[in-house]
Order: C-alpha cells, then sequence, then structure tokens
C-alpha cells in the first residue's frame, strides 16, 4: 500500500487550526486538498481541459486520449492517483467540485470560471500550491507496517453464526517476536538463457529424425518471435528466458510446439534450471 497521507498531514494541521480564526467549512481537509491536487495536475499538465470531466482521467482506468499526451503529462497522472484515497468517482468528483466552488476566502487556492481554472492569492498556507507541485513530482512511498502477533493465550470467534476457539501456546508466541521482515529485494540467481529460432529449429529437426516425423521443423520455420515494447511490437530471433516470460498468440500460432521444442531444447545444453508453464499448470522441467 501507498502512504497517502503524509503529503497532505501539515496542510490539514493547519486547515484544522484555521477553524478558529476563519470558521468552519462543509468539506473535509482531506477533499479539499485532493480537489486542489487534481485542479493543480489540470492547470499544470493539462491546460484547457474541463474541470468537470477530470473524474475521468482519475478513476484508475485508462483512456483513450493518453497516448497523445506527453511522457510528463502521464507520470503527473499516474502520481496523482497513487496520492489519492482511493480511486475517483464522477458522483465523487461532482459534489467535490459543488463544495469547492462554496469555499469562503481564504481556504482555495483556484477559482473557476468557465471551465478556467484562475490561481488566487489566499493567506492560508500559501506554500500550498508548491506542495500541490512537488506531489504531483513524486510517488507517495510505500507504507511500511511491522505485523502484530497475538500473545499467548484463547481466542474465540464468530464465523458464519458458528463459535471457534484457537489457542496460540507459548513457544509459537515467542517465535513470533523473532519475526524477521522478508528481503524483497530482486536477487539474481543465474545469468539468462537466450535460445535463438536457428538453435530451435535445429533441435525440431532431431526430433523429427528421433520420431520419424515431420512436423517439428516445418511448424517452427513458420513461427515468428515479437517483443511487446513500449513502442509495439519489434521482431526477434531470440528468445531471452530471464525470470518470468509471458507468451501470447493467437490459436494454433505455434505456442505449444515452440515450448515442447523449447524444453527438449534446454534438456540437451548444459546443466540448467527452467520451468515451462501453461496457464497454472508446469508442462516441462529442464
Amino acid at each position: 500500500m501507498r502512504d497517502t497521507m503524509t503529503w497532505r498531514s501539515t496542510l490539514t494541521k493547519e486547515f484544522e487550526a484555521a477553524r478558529t480564526a476563519y470558521g468552519r467549512i462543509s468539506m473535509p481537509a482531506a477533499d479539499l486538498l485532493e480537489t486542489e491536487l487534481i485542479l493543480t495536475l489540470l492547470a499544470e499538465y493539462l491546460p484547457g481541459e474541463d474541470p468537470e470531466q477530470a473524474w475521468a482521467i482519475m478513476n484508475g482506468y485508462p483512456f483513450p486520449a493518453r497516448v497523445a499526451l506527453s511522457d510528463a503529462a502521464r507520470k503527473a497522472i499516474t502520481r496523482a492517483r497513487l496520492h489519492l484515497r482511493a480511486p475517483l468517482g464522477r458522483s465523487t468528483w461532482t459534489r467535490w467540485l459543488a463544495q469547492y466552488r462554496q469555499l469562503p476566502a481564504p481556504y482555495p487556492i483556484y477559482s473557476l470560471h468557465n471551465g478556467a481554472i484562475v490561481t488566487q492569492l489566499t493567506t492560508l498556507a500559501p506554500e500550498r500550491q508548491a506542495l500541490l507541485q512537488a506531489a504531483l513530482g513524486t510517488p507517495p512511498p510505500w507504507e511500511v507496517e511491522r505485523p502484530r502477533f497475538a500473545p499467548a493465550g484463547i481466542y474465540r470467534f464468530i464465523v458464519n453464526r458458528e463459535p471457534y476457539e484457537v489457542e496460540v501456546d507459548g513457544r509459537s508466541a515467542a517465535l513470533a517476536r523473532r519475526y524477521v521482515a522478508n528481503n524483497l529485494t530482486p536477487q539474481r540467481e543465474r545469468a539468462p538463457i537466450n535460445v535463438t529460432l536457428n538453435e530451435l529449429v535445429a533441435t525440431s529437426r532431431w526430433m523429427d529424425r528421433s520420431l520419424g516425423s515431420d512436423r517439428w521443423e516445418r511448424t517452427m520455420r513458420e513461427i515468428q518471435l515479437r517483443l511487446v515494447t513500449a513502442d509495439g511490437f519489434a521482431e526477434t530471433d531470440t528468445l531471452c528466458l530471464d525470470g518470468l516470460r509471458h507468451m501470447i498468440g493467437m490459436l494454433g500460432s505455434g505456442k505449444s510446439t515452440l515450448l515442447t521444442v523449447l524444453s527438449t531444447h534446454l534438456a540437451g545444453r548444459a546443466p540448467r534450471r527452467a520451468r515451462l508453464w501453461r496457464r497454472r499448470h508446469p508442462i516441462a522441467r529442464a
């Protein structure tokens, strides 16, 4: 989970303190700040866009016009989404905008006129806009929460109206206190395995000779490999096995044949370890 609170914590405290001087407002401070974060996003990266439609880019779903945006704008949208407490829906955003338009000075830093976002001076947290801009430039950190373990004892609870009882013995409770967090840093155990199409064709030819058939080499010669990149498909003649590699293709395009020939090829190489899967089930090891 991302930490969605730190970026706004100082500003929230200032809003709480401002109630005495400026009076209470009906809009919660968290909603106000998230509204201004989105308005800052529109003003800085999507000028001219209608604020009423901002929910369409903040609800977590892809939208067609994204491909035409600059790289900086796409990254800012992603960061803004990460700073929100939850995906933003249309009704929520409509309510927030209506409440924001009714805020008295000096609470809002923006005014909305005919779809335009206009910055206005304020004496309440005047550094607010700079903090909002900084939030759009930096993704929120990951939350780190140490697990809590039950002490020794007997625990009773209800599940589906049925009573249950669990006893945590002293030895188990003592082991829990020695908890060591997992190391999530990726560990490379071996170098990548690179296999060319020519090598696989040679293996398929050997398979045909051994089995007295002619299907393996014929099918392998019809297979074309393409990598999925940020710019689309890129042709390649080398299959790189490095961690997980997902394979997609039309029905009958040769996926199963490729996996079978690949496993046969790997089995004949120097001792290495690779595991091939179809959906959730292993189909070969080499």
